[in-house]
């Protein structure tokens, strides 16, 4: 059944996901083929406000920018709402009727949010790359991964915390999210506000606790 419910989960989120991050890397390619018509990035990014190219080439960085930001923070909403009508609203009592357990709710709903996460910051990433990569870039890139990878086995016992704490960060951030979604159900007639203010209150706390 949990194999079902992750189905159900990973169609209806995707929906919508796959059509945004879809444009973001259309129009990276299309951003990327105007600057290799108009002479290469290099030459387009030298000209400055010089002329009527370096102009749009400027908007174009400047909406991709816009357009990967705003996915970012759309695909995390969209988890956080999904969550919250499939659990906590009328929705809520039709999904509490499945012959299933709340952990497998959960489990099915984080799992998909993790992959989108995921999916997020991969197509997020290769559509800067798309942009900006060349062949001068490369060469630096993947010999300093390469590096990277042999220094991995000489980094002392803190790096490596630090390391599996950003990896599990798209996974401690859905948890997160999760969590405030659920105490802010508890307000009566207004949960969403209440989800709003116990994200803030917390990472008020959190935020303190670190100083």
């Amino acid at each position: 059944m949990l194999g079902k419910l992750f189905k159900h989960e990973w169609i209806a989120i995707s929906k919508l996901l796959v059509v945004i991050h879809g444009f973001i890397l259309i129009f990276a390619i299309l951003s990327r083929l105007f600057f290799e018509v108009s002479g290469g990035i290099e030459v387009v990014m030298a000209a400055g406000s010089n002329n009527i190219t370096g102009i749009i080439a400027a908007m174009i960085i400047f909406v991709l920018v816009l357009f990967i930001f705003c996915a970012a923070m759309f695909t995390s909403v969209y988890i956080a709402y999904r969550f919250y009508k499939n659990v906590f609203t009328d929705q809520g009592y039709l999904t509490n009727t499945l012959p299933v357990t709340p952990a497998q709710i959960i489990i099915s709903k984080g799992l998909t949010a993790l992959l989108w996460t995921i999916i997020d910051l991969v197509v997020l990433g290769a559509s800067l790359l798309i942009l900006f990569a060349n062949g001068e870039f490369m060469s630096v890139l993947l010999p300093a991964l390469g590096q990277l990878f042999t220094y991995l086995n000489t980094l002392p016992a803190f790096c490596w915390i630090l390391l599996i704490m950003i990896l599990l960060s798209p996974f401690l951030m859905i948890i997160h999210m999760y969590f405030c979604v659920a105490v802010g159900s508890l307000v009566p007639n207004h949960k969403i506000l209440g989800a709003i203010g116990v994200y803030i209150i917390k990472n008020n706390i959190f935020y303190r606790s670190t100083i």
